[in-house]
């Protein structure tokens, strides 16, 4: 997976990957802003192999918005890649 910014971050691409978007059946952080993702709401699960090591990430909705939007493909790394892109963070006021 590549950004489509134009700015260069160095990451390995995800060699095998999931993504599925469950109910909350309990409260969860965002592994991404650190946002709280309450019971009841949709969020994001991206599991997959990167770098020979296996990850499991649970993001909120707005992260997951900023990487469609930006074309972020890195799992764990949004908020770099956002601030190297635009110079502000996912959590900063602009």
């Amino acid at each position: 997976m590549e950004t489509s910014c134009s700015c260069y971050i160095d990451f390995e691409p995800i060699t095998c990957g999931e993504h599925h978007t469950p109910k909350a059946r309990k409260d969860h952080k965002c592994y991404e802003c650190g946002a709280e993702i309450k019971k009841g709401e949709r969020y994001h699960v991206h599991t997959g192999l990167c770098d020979g090591h296996w990850f499991r990430v649970k993001n909120c909705n707005q992260c997951e918005q900023i990487r469609e939007d930006y074309g972020c493909g890195c799992i764990g790394e949004l908020n770099m890649v956002v601030k190297e892109c635009l110079g502000i963070g996912i959590n900063e006021e602009p």
